[in-house]
């Protein structure tokens, strides 16, 4: 055997040892993995067992705290003392009123307050959010220092439960904190912060709120933040807000500031001072000043303006009307559009004064004019509810029982006055469009806008 045939078969020796080593070393680490997979999920199922156990020993009680707080409850064991804040939070929010001052009964009886403010030094995240959410909900006052020190914290998730508990624990005290904070956090969600001020009230909230946007105002510099204040101006009385407001309008010349104090205006007096931004270069700032017009008062002219440039469009595209390549446009929207909303103001208030004079000169029976009108208001209420039911079945935007009442009470409600009187301004925009008046479309208003900002 020569010499390099000889290295070539060492060198293959070693190589073949190598391998086989490493082969050994990764299936050793694999077996290890498995074992501590197997213990992981040994663990999983001694804790989930545990806590099944824990979750059957008192949530029959916690549930109990709906009826009577339970008499005798088992001591809390520090190791059970998360699970028990999850498991409380969770029926808590689930109830209201008298039986949440019961839970809170509960909580205390088992030293539950004492170990969320405890758990609100910890370094766990879980724990600290599950501890401010409880100190929230139990209203602990010695936690209010902590709470404070958190609204500046990172991550706007957590801070926000704590501005939310302060609130819950002292919202007289806390109100000036929490909205100099939220003037602050641009992370800060506008939608949680009203829902969180509209559970605080517009009584108490209103001067704060005042208060607030007027400091900001006392910086330069500080358009940022009083935008994010008037983003809350729904949670205040507007009376209360207004001359805060107003003094926005004599300081504040950045677009998006403008665009939020007439997004915040809710004084018949302020119509004039809509009109004035209706012809501002910005379209956003635009756009609000139409939004602002049309809460304030200027409904008539929208409605007339609405029905001329119907009755204009639809007549300058007659052709498209049944044309044999119309497709659905022309042979079922056109028609519709034409009959129900171009025509329909003209038929709706004629078949009114027609019934309405019948009736009085003895022309039309009281029971055909009483089956007339049942039938137009029952019709108005099945579009209306039939609107409402299609919102129910896809976004569910209003979630709480009291909203969707107040819809179906303007539903019902709104036919009786309200659509009559929409229908005589729509009719009088068709005849102006009939006769061919002058049409002034500057300060006419729109609750949209095709424009984009630049």
């Amino acid at each position: 055997m020569t010499g390099s045939a000889l290295g070539s078969g060492i060198a293959s020796e070693v190589l073949l040892r190598a391998v086989l080593w490493i082969g050994a070393g990764v299936m050793a680490v694999s077996v290890g993995l498995l074992a501590a997979v197997a213990l992981a999920r040994l663990g999983l199922v001694k804790r989930l067992a545990r806590e099944r156990s824990f979750v059957a020993l008192w949530e029959p009680l916690l549930v109990e705290c709906v009826a009577a707080v339970p008499a005798d409850c088992p001591a809390l064991a520090p190791r059970d003392a998360e699970l028990f804040l999850r498991l409380w939070s969770r029926v808590h929010d689930a109830v209201r009123g008298a039986a949440q001052e019961r839970l809170n009964e509960l909580a205390r009886q088992v030293g539950a307050g004492r170990v969320a403010v405890e758990f609100l030094a910890s370094r766990n995240l879980r724990r600290r959010l599950i501890a401010v959410l409880t100190v929230g909900q139990l209203r602990e006052s010695a936690a209010r220092a902590q709470l404070e020190s958190v609204l500046a914290d990172a991550r706007p998730g957590f801070s926000l439960a704590a501005a939310q508990a302060l609130l819950r624990i002292d919202c007289a005290g806390a109100l000036g904190p929490v909205l100099a904070a939220a003037g602050e956090r641009e992370d800060w969600a506008a939608a949680k912060l009203v829902s969180m001020l509209q559970e605080v009230g517009p009584a108490q909230v209103s001067a704060a709120l005042a208060d607030a946007v007027n400091s900001a105002l006392s910086d330069s510099g500080a358009e940022a933040r009083v935008v994010r204040l008037l983003k809350l101006a729904p949670t205040a009385h507007g009376e209360v807000l207004r001359p805060a407001v107003l003094r926005v309008f004599e300081r504040g010349r950045d677009p998006e500031t403008l665009a939020a104090a007439l997004a915040a205006l809710q004084h018949p007096d302020d119509v004039e001072l809509a009109r004035r931004h209706a012809r501002h270069a910005d379209a956003v700032v635009r756009l609000q000043a139409v939004k602002a017009l049309a809460r304030l008062g200027v409904l008539r002219a929208q409605r007339v303006r609405w029905q001329r440039g119907l009755a204009e469009s639809l007549t300058m595209n007659l052709a498209l009307l049944f044309h044999p390549r119309g497709g659905a446009p022309g042979w079922i929207a056109f028609p519709f559009m034409a009959v129900f909303e171009w025509l329909g103001p003209l038929i709706e208030v004629s078949g009114y004064l027609f019934l309405g004079f019948g009736f009085a000169f003895g022309l039309v029976s009281g029971l055909a004019f009483t089956a007339f009108l049942l039938l137009a208001f029952g019709l108005g209420m099945v579009l209306s509810i039939s609107a409402l039911l299609l919102e129910e079945l896809s976004f569910h935007v209003y979630a709480r029982p009291r909203e969707v009442a107040g819809l179906v009470a303007a539903a019902v409600m709104e036919n009786f006055g309200y659509r009559q009187l929409i229908s005589v301004w729509r009719l009088w925009g068709l005849l102006r469009w009939m006769v061919g008046a002058k049409q002034r479309w500057g300060d006419m208003t729109r609750t949209a806008s095709w424009q984009r900002t630049r």
